[in-house]
């Protein structure tokens, strides 16, 4: 019985197999051609055909990609995997909009095609052996990279797979058994080494070799590129419980021959071209446009917007879905939305962001405002990080050992915990501002407590001159301080332990990447990201601060007439966007891949919802506190 996808990717194959996407999309950069020629989200219905009778193989590949892109999609299998369909077969359908669509069109066609075609060679081979007793294997001899999926589809056509990586069984080659001489002593050396130690295969050349490996009492012993007529001799010598593998030389014409070989038949026969030299299956994708309703979302949307006119506004923060930024009368970062409320005439606002952003530009509105979300329930990650409590316990902690500190939040923060911190005489910075703020606290303060980035702290830190002893990370329980007699705690500087799932796990080896790939091209990233990161890159700021920086480029690109590239390290729809707007001028590429899923928690649909719910009179705000409401505007 073959193994099911689930049960095969249940562990670190998956993880492998995402990256593996990652970079097939990424190798194919912009999709330009269908963003030059849909313009308009139209939707389309791509059928996947079989052009020859095949195995099919990789069929969840389609809605992993799409997972991937971060883009919805609806998937209609026809067939099941694994399933033999004669040409001309329609193995599944795919709905979703036509730039994602065609985006991910040839890494779904390579990965099916590609696992098939190995699937197809394997069964001939597997076809080839019915009935001998004898399995067959396949080999490391994999494309890089793509291991995991080709063993899988081996799997799926009735072989077995040798191993998975170097740990899964020990394996003596010429090398190894060279190094130490002999078989013998190489296996005593690896015995010697493990306890317990995993099971040995020899890779034997000669009957001298096969000899000396049944006297080492390995568990497998392999007849490497053997003569027929060797692999009788050995096949004659070899005790029933060592397990005996044939490997080199294999065809399918001599397969079935290898495997009658006596007086026993081997256990295994190995085939390095199973995945080494497998044609790839042909399929073929084509499009034809969905036939969208009357009154689609995007249009709902923008009738509603006419009807309400002049009493709506709608804001959206750069990290929205290009979806929902066509709709936006204003987009920007937070707090440079939240400033823009008060010159805004429109009694509706509505905020296609997270929550704290909502409440920012709530208390700013004049009393005939009201701002609205489409998602209530959209919310920063690292703001959850620190509450008002959790924060103002913090502090009167540290009062109660003679530590006063000046509470600095960063604009991602809740309500209640701007509240705090104008309670304590501290004030709220973005990532923009955050160096002269620092400053501004430390000279009101001989301690600062930043909150809750302590990446953004740390390195606004070291802009202003702070040296690496002037600062620490507090170390917070679920009551509190962990330790406040921890000297640390005497230093100007004490980072709150939050972060940005998005910017701040971030590695190192991302910008040695992008450095190697992309040679004499500038990088910068949002000062979120962690130090060592800021530190290699070529500037660190605001997203303000980034879209300046390759709007700067751009026009560098245009007047010198030669084309350049810019690394963009902050959340991936925005650097999508960018890389589309300067299409003509700039290449602009993303550092990495990672998207805001309460950003993205922002939809069309909620978003027309809430019109029709403004429209007829039973949307709910975004509600301010009245006890917090001074102090968290006073720290604003």
């Amino acid at each position: 019985m073959p193994i099911s996808w689930q049960e095969f990717f249940s562990s670190e194959g998956l993880e492998f197999l995402k990256q593996n996407i990652d970079l097939a999309l990424a190798e194919d950069g912009s999709e330009l051609t269908a963003a030059g020629i849909f313009k308009n989200r139209e939707e389309f219905e791509a059928t996947i055909v079989a052009k020859e009778d095949t195995l099919v193989i990789g069929l969840p590949i389609i809605n992993l990609t799409f997972e991937r892109l971060n883009q919805p999609c609806q998937t209609k299998l026809l067939v099941n995997e694994g399933a033999k369909v004669p040409s001309g077969t329609i193995i599944a359908t795919i709905k979703a909009q036509a730039i994602p669509l065609l985006k991910a069109e040839r890494v779904i066609l390579n990965y099916i095609s590609h696992l098939s075609g190995i699937a197809n060679l394997t069964s001939k081979y597997v076809q080839a052996l019915a009935g001998t007793g004898v399995k067959l294997l396949d080999t490391r001899k994999t494309t890089p990279g793509l291991r995991w999926p080709e063993k899988y589809a081996v799997q799926m056509a009735g072989g077995h797979n040798h191993r998975l990586d170097l740990a899964s069984m020990l394996m003596l080659k010429d090398n190894h058994i060279d190094a130490k001489g002999s078989i013998l002593k190489a296996v005593e050396e690896l015995r010697k080494t493990y306890s317990p130690c995993p099971p040995i295969e020899v890779e034997c050349r000669s009957i001298a070799d096969v000899k000396e490996a049944i006297r080492s009492r390995c568990e497998r012993i392999m007849l490497d590129n053997m003569t027929e007529a060797s692999i009788k001799d050995a096949l004659a010598i070899i005790p029933k419980e060592i397990e005996c593998e044939i490997s080199g030389g294999v065809r399918l014409e001599n397969i079935a021959q290898l495997a009658k070989i006596g007086p026993r038949h081997a256990d295994f026969i190995s085939v390095g071209r199973l995945t080494h030299s497998a044609r790839a299956a042909d399929f073929s994708m084509r499009l034809k446009k969905v036939a969208t309703k009357a009154e689609s979302v995007t249009n709902e949307i923008r009738r509603l917007k006419a009807t309400l006119g002049s009493h709506l506004c709608i804001m959206g923060h750069h990290y929205q879905t290009d979806a929902i930024i066509q709709h936006c009368d204003v987009a920007g970062d937070s707090l440079e939305l939240s400033r823009k409320v008060p010159d805004i005439s429109a009694d509706y606002i509505v905020f296609c962001g997270v929550y704290f952003m909502g409440e920012s530009a709530a208390l700013l509105t004049r009393t005939n405002q009201q701002v609205f979300l489409p998602d209530m329930e959209a919310d920063c990650m690292m703001a959850r990080m620190a509450s008002g409590k959790q924060v103002e316990d913090v502090i009167l902690e540290l009062k109660s050992v003679g530590i006063n500190v000046l509470p600095l939040a960063y604009v991602n923060t809740s309500l209640d915990l701007k509240a705090v911190v104008g309670k304590f005489g501290g004030a709220v910075c973005t990532s923009a501002n955050a160096a002269t703020m620092l400053k501004w606290a430390l000279s009101q303060s001989e301690h600062v407590l930043f909150i809750p980035d302590k990446h953004l702290g740390r390195n606004t830190a070291k802009k202003i001159g702070l040296a690496p002893s002037d600062y620490t990370q507090i170390n917070i329980s679920g009551s509190g301080i962990r330790d406040l007699n921890d000297p640390t705690l005497q230093k100007k500087l004490l980072l709150w332990p939050g972060c940005c799932p998005i910017h701040g796990q971030r590695i190192l080896s991302e910008v040695e990447a992008a450095r190697a790939n992309n040679p004499g091209a500038p990088i910068y990233v949002h000062p979120e990201c962690p130090q060592d990161i800021v530190d290699a890159v070529d500037g660190a700021g605001s997203t303000s601060y980034l879209i300046k920086k390759v709007e700067e480029l751009a026009q560098e690109s245009a007047a010198n007439q030669a084309k350049s590239s810019v690394i963009i390290g902050t959340e991936t729809n925005l650097v999508h966007r960018l890389a589309q707007r300067f299409a003509s001028t700039i290449t602009v590429k993303p550092l990495f891949t990672g998207y805001c899923p309460d950003m993205n928690a922002i939809t069309e649909e909620k978003l027309l919802r809430l019109l029709q719910n403004i429209a007829n009179g039973t949307a709910q705000p975004v509600k301010i506190v009245e006890t917090e409401k001074d102090l968290a505007k006073q720290a604003l």
